[in-house]
């Protein structure tokens, strides 16, 4: 089941408060107000008696403000802006605390730059925290919710650059209001799906959309209903905790099947609580996006190398489209991250793309070693190149030594029409899911906050999102053949109907990698050095497919052999049919490549049943790899007792 996702972070506040009444209000046009004081680098100031290089707020009249980057690079520091009392004393129930703020949330080298809230009911003698900013960029109404009836309170601001060098934080227009809005989930925008217009016939997408809540009670649960043509969906997303001010991404369990030609799919909330309609509806329906299938040939691969790095504030954008196209587009679209200056580079990889002709900047990609795009405009160049007939059909096989982590690759080539000299074929190990614990995990995000548009969920995480909710995928871990490729990896020339290969130097996977998420690239390339075909196979399907190519010219043929039954309770019987003798041979490896069984059988001909029997192992998906001669063939059965 796709899983459900629930950030919850807080992004632009809209006020809804206008006709309710005002408790407090400060705008420090009068100054600092009596009862007010302030420690550290705090100061009454505006936009421009602040600025400074890496610190500018816009234009925002008088305001508090802490600028640590003008403090210099050899100054730390942190403080406090503490309010004189505030009468709440005529209060029943919960009231709204907005302000502007400007908090760019830098976290420059790793450090925690904090801005946080607390309230004090004892004339600061005590106080507990009530707000703890995330968002990151232009000045913004903030909202949260306090408790405190019937009493008078002092509230604290509090900046904190973490012990390094950081950036600051602004405030202004503090006021204290009744709440207008008790239960109203706001629909946002669609999800990170829209991004991405295309997809193939078969294929999952899953709707979905951000959410805000606007009132002050705090939402456990809500309907999403998507439609698609006469095909509705509505489940109940519960376990929610959004809190006022607040916003979460809500994404359907149920996928919608790519169909032929083109779909709308509109997306809804509804039953906000399990309460029904909300105290307004209206803002309840949401958006529709379209949903269009597209072709590719089925031999065809498209390598994307994406150049990003942790500091990049707007890499998430690449991170978004690598992701929605391996989804969108299995099999065909092969992305790899290229890290730069942070702890998953790759030396090599990352000197070779940014080196590439026309390199300019990050976020960038390398497209087929073509051209050099921005990530959001790759799809329409991958749907032509994916569509045009590959000189060869490439596979990718593996030996692994679980003992050693030793891995052998091969690439296969297996020509679909003849070629000239200056082919090459390429291996990269790629991970999915790579997260560290340290903060040079932590990634740069300017999408925080929503200003700047819908960005697969990064509008409703912090500006620095923290290594503990950050997941990296497509980590390009090792180039096998370099940069530009094998030399030598392919002969001077081939044709149509010979199949060759190349395998790589022994390469040991570190210790920390995971190998349920490795998967093995294999690329080839023309005389120029552009890539023609790509494939993404996964370490455990490498590792059953063996090691069938050794620049000879071994035939790939998964055809050759049929299972049945399968799925099987026990036993699973490989039948073939050899017209000539041949030795036979076959291994059957489990769901990450460890070898569970083999058998020789010697030489056979006419038609033959090997049984297999299952009865000893666990549930799940395994590989069995029949070699016949020169003839290879791999079939996935599943075993479920």
């Amino acid at each position: 089941m796709k899983k459900i996702l629930l950030f919850a972070f807080p992004m632009l506040f809209a006020s809804l408060m206008a006709q309710a009444q005002v408790y407090y209000s400060q705008d420090f046009e009068a100054g600092v107000p009596m009862g007010w004081s302030s420690t550290g680098s705090w100061e009454l100031t505006n936009s421009a008696g602040i600025a400074s290089q890496y610190f500018a707020p816009a234009a925002h009249t008088m305001f508090m403000g802490f600028n640590d980057d003008g403090l210099g690079n050899s100054f730390t520091d942190k403080g406090r802006v503490t309010s004189g009392p505030i009468d709440l004393t005529t209060t029943t129930g919960k009231v709204v605390l907005t302000f502007e703020s400007y908090f760019v949330n830098g976290d420059y080298n790793g450090a925690d730059e904090t801005a946080k809230i607390s309230v004090s009911t004892d004339a600061g003698a005590t106080w507990t925290e009530v707000y703890d900013l995330q968002i990151s960029g232009a000045w913004q109404e903030i909202g949260t919710v306090l408790n405190y009836p019937g009493q008078t309170i002092w509230l604290a601001f509090d900046y904190d650059d973490g012990g390094e060098w950081n950036y600051g934080w602004c405030f202004d227009d503090v006021k204290i209001k009744e709440p207008s809005v008790f239960r109203d989930m706001s629909f946002l925008n669609l999800n990170g799906e829209t991004l991405v217009a295309n997809g193939l016939v078969g294929g999952e997408v899953w709707p979905g959309c951000t959410v805000k809540n606007n009132g002050v009670e705090t939402i456990t649960s809500v309907d999403l209903t998507w439609t698609a043509g006469t095909n509705t969906v509505t489940e109940t997303i519960s376990g929610l905790n959004i809190t006022f001010g607040n916003s979460a991404i809500l994404q359907s369990s149920t996928p919608y099947i790519i169909e032929e030609g083109t779909t709308e799919i509109a997306v809804s909330i509804s039953n906000v609580n399990g309460l029904g309609a909300d105290e307004n509806a209206a803002n309840d329906a949401g958006n529709s996006f379209s949903v269009s299938s597209t072709t590719v040939h089925p031999d065809k691969g498209v390598i994307v190398e994406e150049a990003t790095g942790t500091w990049c504030q707007w890499c998430p954008r690449g991170a978004v489209f690598l992701d929605v196209m391996t989804h969108r587009y299995p099999h065909h679209f092969v992305g790899v991250a290229v890290h730069n200056q942070d702890p998953m580079v790759l030396a090599a990889y990352n000197s070779g793309v940014t080196a590439f002709p026309g390199f300019s900047g990050f976020p960038s990609v390398v497209f087929n070693r073509t051209q050099i795009l921005d990530p959001q405009d790759i799809e329409a160049p991958f749907q032509t190149s994916a569509d045009i007939a590959p000189p060869a059909r490439l596979k990718v096989g593996a030996e692994y030594n679980d003992a050693t982590r030793e891995l052998t690759v091969n690439v296969g080539a297996e020509f679909l029409e003849d070629i000239g000299a200056g082919y090459k074929l390429n291996a990269v190990l790629i991970e999915d899911g790579v997260t560290g614990t340290t903060a040079a995990y932590n990634q740069a995000n300017a999408y925080s906050g929503g200003a700047v548009g819908n960005m697969g969920g990064y509008e409703v995480l912090p500006g620095s999102v923290p290594a503990s909710q950050m997941v990296y995928n497509h980590v390009g871990r090792a180039l096998l053949g370099g940069f530009a490729g094998a030399a030598n990896s392919l002969p001077a020339a081939a044709t149509t109907g010979q199949t060759f290969g190349h395998t790589f130097t022994t390469y040991t996977i570190p210790a920390g990698y995971n190998l349920d998420n490795i998967h093995l690239v294999g690329v080839m390339t023309n005389a120029s050095g552009q890539a023609v075909n790509a494939i993404a196979t996964s370490l455990a399907e490498a590792i059953a497919n063996g090691p069938f190519v050794s620049n000879t010219n071994d035939v790939v043929n998964n055809d050759a052999i049929s299972v049945s039954p399968n799925p099987f309770s026990s036993v699973t019987n490989v039948t073939l049919n050899l017209t000539t003798a041949k030795d036979v041979t076959m291994q059957v490896f489990d769901a990450v490549g460890k070898l569970v069984a083999e058998r020789s059988y010697g030489e056979m001909v006419g038609e033959q049943t090997l049984p297999f029997n299952g009865a000893n192992l666990t549930n799940g998906m395994y590989f069995i790899h029949v070699r016949m001669g020169d003839t290879l063939a791999t079939k996935r059965v599943y075993l479920s007792k």
